[in-house]
């Protein structure tokens, strides 16, 4: 996978099936293309501003929803997305505080299991 032609991730077909599926049912549910293309000769593109204006806005969202199950539910895609989005040394739109220690351990954690 590819954010603005910057290598993020090489997942397995089954990965980039399920991360192109999470993203499609979240940009229906919040109504927002979240700029993830089509899978395409195995490669993914990614519309970096898009991603991380989506990404950002999902975190607000997460952040601010008291709801243990939908947050579980968002956390995977979201920890994915931001060690993709760190990779590619893309600036986020509101992520850039602190993200505190539970992200920072999150992404370690995640991003070890993501080969480029």
């Amino acid at each position: 996978m590819t954010i603005d032609q910057v290598d993020v991730w090489n997942p397995a077909n089954t990965g980039v099936r399920l991360f192109v599926a999470e993203a499609s049912l979240l940009a229906e549910v919040f109504k927002e293309d979240p700029g993830v293309g089509r899978v395409a000769d195995d490669e993914l593109q990614i519309d970096g501003w898009r991603f991380a204006s989506f990404l950002s806005r999902r975190m607000s969202e997460y952040e601010r929803s008291n709801n243990g199950a939908l947050r579980a539910l968002m956390e995977g895609f979201l920890a994915v997305s931001l060690v993709m989005l760190l990779r590619a040394k893309h600036p986020l739109a509101e992520f850039t505080r602190d993200p505190g220690k539970f992200w920072r351990q999150r992404i370690a954690e995640v991003g070890r299991g993501m080969p480029v």
